[in-house]
């Protein structure tokens, strides 16, 4: 997504000699992602004030980015896609924590499930980004430890009787596993194409 705002941001920088005009992009690319960073957040706090449920949401978000950004899964082709997918996930998120009424033990057994698929399948590359065998080790190795610390804090707080915490990290684990999920069947489905082409 270009933003003109960070284009002019760049422009200027170069104009006043702050930066070279070489690393124009690399910078406009810079303050485009700043931008979206705190689009995203402004977007994921006003959904929580919107619908009553801003600890949630933060949990949700705390417990998501760093193990999505470790272990991939499916990703929008564009930002503003990447945005649109973001809000509804949280929506989503947000009145299943209002409507859904399902025992403990469902919940447990759905973060079991999530747990499995999410320690099996990390990390799944995507077309724009795709890993070497090297690559592919340390971030399921990152995955795994991140998971191992989210689990002690999803136990804890099952322990406590924090139900907000622990469902909250039980939907950010489903939201992360469809995307491994969805993830797979995109570069299979690419694959197949690919080899049918050839």
């Amino acid at each position: 997504m270009r933003i003109k705002f960070a284009e002019k941001v760049a422009i200027e920088l170069v104009k006043n000699q702050k930066i070279k005009l070489e690393d124009q992009e690399l910078y406009q690319y810079g303050i485009e992602q700043g931008i979206l960073i705190l689009l995203n957040v402004l977007t994921a706090l006003a959904i929580g004030l919107i619908f009553h449920c801003l600890f949630y949401i933060v949990i949700f978000s705390v417990v998501f980015v760093p193990l999505r950004t470790n272990s991939g899964g499916f990703h929008a082709k564009t930002s503003l896609r990447c945005y649109i997918l973001s809000v509804i996930t949280l929506v989503l998120f947000c009145i299943s924590i209002k409507v859904l009424r399902f025992p403990n033990i469902i919940w447990i057994i759905i973060g079991i499930v999530c747990s499995i698929i999410i320690l099996v399948l990390s990390p799944v590359e995507t077309e724009n980004k795709p890993l070497d065998k090297l690559e592919i080790k340390v971030y399921q190795k990152r995955a795994c430890l991140i998971w191992i610390v989210e689990a002690l804090s999803y136990t804890l707080s099952f322990i406590l009787d924090l139900k907000f915490i622990w469902l909250s990290i039980t939907f950010s684990w489903l939201a992360l596993s469809v995307m491994l999920l969805a993830g797979m069947i995109v570069n299979r489905t690419r694959s197949k194409s690919i080899h049918i082409k050839t």
